[in-house]
């Protein structure tokens, strides 16, 4: 089998340091939307395959993407944190995770999971859900809260969900976290 010669430009090691840094340049920028997939969030012992099972699924809109399936676990516990920066200054945003609770759920009914947004200098939010009262085999958008990205603002948003109660639970598939602008509230 006859291999061909590929000849690289002479300045390539140049070319990828500027690529590299249009790629880092660009990380920085402020966005109005931005979408965490489950493998960027960090799940307690999400690595633990006797707790999660990573599976590929269709998405909202119907892109196989993947999701970590809830096989057992007590201590149930999904969060993310990342700068303020990253957002478009001047913007009211609303966040919320995209669940599915399979018909096998359990653990989950008369447990209710805390949601909670901590965003700098401004004031905690925090609310609680039962999940086993979502529709299940279906996408749900389950909102966690809102804030302004004041353009002063500087520090860490804080992004959770959990629930801490001795029993077992699982059935619960955590798609990603979503945060995009919303009209001003009223």
């Amino acid at each position: 089998m006859a291999s061909a010669q590929v000849q690289l430009p002479h300045d390539l090691q140049a070319i990828v340091k500027e690529e590299d840094s249009q790629i880092d340049a660009s990380s920085e920028r402020p966005k109005d939307r931005i979408v965490f997939p489950a493998r960027e969030l960090k799940i307690y012992r999400g690595n633990d395959p006797t707790c999660w099972k990573w599976v590929y699924m269709p998405d909202t809109h119907g892109a196989l993407v993947e999701v970590a399936l809830l096989l057992r676990i007590d201590r149930l516990d999904v969060s993310k944190e990342f700068s303020a920066r990253r957002l478009t200054p001047g913007n009211y945003y609303g966040v919320y995770f995209v669940l599915m609770m399979t018909d096998g759920e359990y653990g989950f009914k008369d447990h209710p999971v805390n949601f909670q947004l901590v965003a700098p200098n401004q004031p905690t939010v925090q609310h609680q859900k039962d999940l086993s009262e979502l529709p299940k085999n279906k996408w749900v958008d389950v909102p966690v809260g809102g804030f302004y990205r004041d353009p002063k603002m500087t520090g860490h948003l804080k992004i959770s969900m959990f629930e801490h109660g001795p029993q077992l639970k699982g059935g619960l598939i955590v798609n990603k976290l979503v945060i995009q602008p919303v009209n001003k509230p009223e």
